[in-house]
C-alpha cells in the first residue's frame, strides 16, 4: 500500500478491521473456492471412474478446466477487492481506492498466472481426452493469442497499469502548489504519461505479435481439416521466416507424402481390386494363402484376333476398354472382384478375399445382367461366360519382391473350359450344374442343365446349364 500515493490507514481500528477482516476472507476464499474447484473437476472426470468414453459436455469439462479456474479466481479477488474497499473506505475513500486498487491489480495478475499454471499441470489430462474428441469440434480453450495476451498482461501490463494508476492519482490529489515547481507534481506527470504510452503501444504490439502466431496455426488448422475431409491439395503459404514457417514447410511436405500415397493406393486398387487392396493394407505384404469357397467368371471375347487384325489399333483399345468397363461395373454390383485381364479376357471371383454367404447366387446374377449389358452396350465385342463354383486356395503368391493375389483350384479351371462351351448356348452363357443347385430357389428359376459333357482335362462328367429358352440345343462336343 506504500507504493500508491495517500494517507495510510491509522495504526489503530481501521487497520485492525481491515486486516482481520481480509485475513478471514483469505481463509474463507481458499477453502470454498478449493471445494468449488475439486467439485467441478470431479464431476469431469466421472466418465473415467465409470469406466466409458465421455460425452462431448464431459469432453468440453475436462478441458475447460484452466477456464473454470480462471472464473473462480477473478470472482473471489473482485469480491475480495470490493470488500477491502469497503472496509478501508469506512475511514477515508482515498485510503479505500488505494486498497481496492492494489488487490484488483494483484487479482488480476493471480488470476491470469492461475489460468497459465492450471493449462499447464493439466496437459496430461488433455492426453487423456483429445484421443476422443473429434477432429471437426472447435478449441475447447482460447488459442494462441489468448495465451499470450494473458502473458503480457501478468508479467508486464499489470505493473504498467499500476504505475499509470499512481500517476493519476497524484495528479488528481488537488495539488497546492505551482505544478511546475512540484517535484511529486512532475513525476506524477512522467509516470502518467509514460505509463499510458507503455500501456498503449505494449497492448497494441502485443496484439500484431500474437496474431503473428495465431494466424499460421489458424490457417494449419484449416488445412488440415481440408486434408481430412478428402481434400488433398490443400496446401498453406509459407510465410513465416520463424519455426512456424518450418512447420508450414513441414506440413506441405506431409500433404504431398499423403497425396502420393493416396494415389499409389488408387493405382494399387485399380490393379488388384478395392478388396484386395484394403485386404492387403490390414494384413500386411506377407505371403500365403487361405481355402475359400468362390464362385469363378470367365468372360471372353469371341473374335478378338480378327477384330484386331480388321481394325485400327486405337479403335480395337476403345472397344476393349468399354468391354472391361461394363464388365467391371455389373460384377462389381454383385460383389464380384476381377481378379486378373487376360488380353481380351476377365476372371471375376465373388467370396474372396472378402468371403460371402451366397456367392453361387451373386455370380449367376452378375453372369445375366453381364450377357444382357454387353449384348446391348458392346455389340461389336461379344463374350462367352462360364461359371463355376466350389473351395479354392486364395492369397498372395510370388516373392517378397512381386507378388500377386490370385486364386487356384478346380472351379477355376472348370469356369475357363465352360466358357469355351458357352458359344453356342443362349446368352452365350454356360454355368456348371452344381454352381447352379447352390443358388437360392428365386435364381434357380432363371437357369436349366442342358446337357452333361466331360470337359477337356478332366475324367468325371460336368453338367452344363444356362439361361431358360425355348430353343432346341444341339449338344456341343467336349471342349
Amino acid at each position: 500500500l506504500a507504493v500508491i500515493p495517500g494517507s495510510l490507514l491509522p495504526p489503530h481500528t481501521n487497520s485492525t478491521v481491515l486486516v482481520t477482516v481480509v485475513s478471514s476472507y483469505l481463509g474463507i476464499a481458499f477453502v470454498v473456492g478449493g471445494w468449488v474447484i475439486f467439485r467441478q473437476s470431479d464431476q469431469a472426470w466421472l466418465w473415467l471412474r465409470e469406466n466409458r468414453p465421455p460425452t462431448e459436455k464431459e469432453e468440453l469439462a475436462v478441458l475447460r478446466g484452466p477456464i473454470r479456474v480462471l472464473g473462480a479466481l477473478m470472482v473471489f479477488w473482485l469480491l475480495g477487492s470490493l470488500i477491502a474497499f469497503t472496509v478501508a473506505a469506512a475511514y477515508d475513500w482515498r485510503s479505500g481506492l488505494r486498497v481496492g486498487i492494489t488487490t484488483l491489480i494483484g487479482g488480476l495478475s493471480t488470476s491470469a498466472f492461475g489460468y497459465l499454471l492450471t493449462e499447464r499441470v493439466m496437459r496430461p489430462a488433455a492426453r487423456v481426452v483429445l484421443p476422443h474428441r473429434s477432429d471437426a469440434a472447435p478449441p475447447a480453450l482460447p488459442g494462441a493469442s489468448t495465451r499470450q495476451m494473458l502473458t503480457w498482461a501478468l508479467g508486464t501490463g499489470s505493473a504498467v497499469f499500476g504505475t499509470w494508476i499512481v500517476g493519476l492519482l497524484v495528479l488528481t490529489r488537488g495539488i497546492t502548489q505551482v505544478p511546475g515547481q512540484n517535484l511529486s507534481h512532475r513525476l506524477a506527470i512522467v509516470m502518467f504519461v509514460l505509463g499510458t504510452l507503455a500501456l498503449t503501444v505494449g497492448f497494441v504490439s502485443e496484439i500484431f505479435t500474437s496474431r503473428a502466431v495465431a494466424d499460421p496455426i489458424a490457417r494449419l488448422r484449416v488445412a488440415v481439416e481440408r486434408i481430412t475431409a478428402g481434400d488433398l491439395t490443400a496446401r498453406v503459404a509459407i510465410d513465416d521466416a520463424t519455426e512456424v514457417g518450418l512447420l508450414q514447410a513441414g506440413f506441405n511436405r506431409m500433404a504431398d507424402g499423403i497425396q502420393e500415397r493416396e494415389e499409389l493406393r488408387d493405382l494399387f486398387s485399380r490393379h488388384v481390386g478395392d478388396e484386395v487392396a484394403e485386404t492387403a493394407l490390414e494384413r500386411g505384404s506377407a505371403l500365403g494363402g487361405e481355402s475359400l469357397h468362390v464362385a469363378a467368371l470367365f468372360v471372353d471375347v469371341v473374335g478378338s484376333t480378327a477384330l484386331a487384325m480388321e481394325r485400327p489399333a486405337d479403335e480395337v483399345v476403345e472397344l476393349i476398354n468399354r468391354f472391361f468397363d461394363i464388365v467391371v461395373s455389373v460384377t462389381r454390383r454383385h460383389g464380384g472382384l476381377v481378379n486378373k485381364f487376360a488380353g481380351d479376357g476377365a476372371l471375376v471371383v465373388f467370396g474372396a478375399p472378402v468371403p460371402h454367404d451366397d456367392t453361387a447366387t451373386q455370380a449367376l446374377r452378375a453372369a445375366r445382367e453381364l450377357a444382357d449389358a454387353l449384348a446391348e452396350h458392346a455389340p461389336d465385342t461379344p463374350a462367352t461366360i462360364g461359371l463355376s463354383g466350389g473351395d479354392v486356395i486364395a492369397g498372395n503368391m510370388g516373392t517378397e519382391e512381386r507378388f500377386e493375389y490370385t486364386v487356384m483350384g478346380d472351379p477355376v479351371n472348370e469356369a475357363a473350359r465352360l466358357n469355351s462351351q458357352a458359344k453356342g448356348l443362349p446368352g452365350r452363357v454356360a454355368a456348371s450344374g452344381r454352381l447352379v443347385a447352390e443358388a437360392d430357389a428365386e435364381e434357380q428359376e432363371h437357369w436349366e442343365v442342358l446337357y452333361s459333357v466331360v470337359l477337356r482335362g478332366r475324367s468325371e462328367r460336368t453338367d452344363v446349364a444356362s439361361l431358360r429358352t425355348n430353343r432346341t440345343l444341339d449338344t456341343p462336343a467336349a471342349g
